[in-house]
């Protein structure tokens, strides 16, 4: 007798491709503060910002609340928006 085979059934997976760690978290915040601040200080409102870098409005309200991590490439969209170099989002 045959018996139905049983489909494999995928892990459960996290979508984070990373782990979190304390440095990260500490780096993600203080990403988040100088893109708040730097926005605020240009006169910016999260959507022109988000606007200018190409970027949501809810993505970029997400980054400076410290809740998503930046790639290099939205780094680099956001410096050029603010008008600063990339390593000062990160200092």
């Amino acid at each position: 007798m045959n018996s139905p085979i049983e489909p494999e059934t995928a892990p459960a997976t996290s979508r984070r491709r990373t782990p979190r760690t304390e440095l990260g978290q500490r780096v993600r915040q203080q990403f988040a503060r100088n893109v708040r601040q730097l926005r605020a200080r240009k006169g910016m409102t999260q959507f022109d910002l988000a606007r200018s870098a190409g970027l949501g409005r809810s993505f970029v309200s997400q980054i400076e609340r410290g809740r998503f991590s930046a790639s290099l490439d939205t780094i680099a969209a956001l410096a050029t928006a603010l008008g600063v170099p990339p390593s000062l989002l990160l200092t």
